[in-house]
């Protein structure tokens, strides 16, 4: 990639024009056998919902939009269409306590909020917000995401896709990209807000370390999204080369060693059960991410 990128929305366009995997994401079906999602679909589901959000919605620049659930194809969807358009992602995780919803509620006030499962619906449907469902098995009056796409799609044409690419290209870097409200072992909640440039600054630094090679796996457990791992998948979609697998909570030693993954981002305990010594990608890689709680100061922007 010859141009500057220094935001999201440049890594976007950059890696949309590629469209070289064969799989970007690999998802477990209910088969047990692993779905690929192409390039080309990826991002176009990308710009088709950013494209309903923005041309039906009136979602602009620094407009924030939560995501509720645990890690999911339509919730990286619902990542990149945000922060490609200038939004603010705020991530709250598979299980936010009140705590931490206040928090975001009071001080990001999210324009949208995307939800998986019905427990969290109740929880935010009355806070404020358009709620959107991640899932189709939620009860739900509200749109869902896949009626979202299907909306999108209508509004795909080329000029409308030009306009989304052009407002990739203006986003400031020294703008709100994600915001992660987490909890720390008290029980309290903490939030990060990260910059385009810090997140693309951090995504430099994981590949300073972490260069995959093509056709190389990285194995994602759903709910071990901390910052850290959220920069991870950043730099691997955005890297253009390497698969993301999103992994079952209770599964992951059986799905790491069918996998052979080069990279892991989980939890070390998830590792440390692992019955025999854990040599990530047979040495290509030699550390992972590990999930951490508060690792940022709570309320510094």
């Amino acid at each position: 990639m010859s141009e500057r990128i220094d935001t999201l929305g440049a890594l976007h366009l950059a890696v949309e024009r590629q469209h070289e995997r064969k799989a970007v994401l690999l998802c477990k079906s209910d088969d047990g056998t692993w779905t690929p999602t192409p390039d080309w679909r990826f991002h176009r589901h990308v710009v088709r919902l950013a494209l309903h959000l923005r041309e039906r919605w009136g979602l602009g620049p620094g407009d924030r939009v939560a995501l509720v659930g645990p890690l999911s194809p339509s919730f990286l969807v619902v990542d990149w269409a945000t922060v490609a358009q200038g939004g603010t992602v705020v991530v709250l995780g598979a299980d936010p306590t009140d705590a931490a919803l206040d928090v975001a509620w009071s001080r990001f006030a999210p324009r949208t909020v995307f939800v998986a499962g019905e427990d969290a619906r109740r929880r935010v449907q009355d806070r404020g917000g358009e709620v959107v469902t991640l899932d189709d098995q939620t009860s739900h009056d509200g749109p869902s995401f896949a009626q979202l796409l299907e909306l999108g799609g209508t509004l795909d044409t080329a000029e409308r896709a030009g306009a989304f690419r052009d407002r990739a290209r203006a986003i400031a870097a020294s703008s709100d990209a994600i915001v992660h409200v987490d909890r720390v072992s008290d029980g309290s909640p903490t939030y990060q807000v990260l910059t385009h440039a810090e997140v693309l600054a951090r995504c430099e630094r994981f590949r300073g370390k972490h260069e995959p090679r093509s056709g190389d796996v990285a194995y994602v457990r759903p709910d071990a999204l901390s910052v850290d791992a959220h920069v991870a998948l950043y730099s691997l979609l955005g890297g253009g080369v390497a698969s993301t697998a999103i992994g079952t909570v209770g599964r992951e030693l059986e799905e790491i060693d069918r996998l052979d993954p080069g990279m892991v981002v989980t939890r070390s305990d998830v590792l440390a059960a692992r019955p025999k010594p854990f040599a990530i990608g047979g040495g290509r890689f030699k550390r992972w991410l590990d999930r951490t709680i508060g690792a940022a100061s709570g309320g510094s922007r």
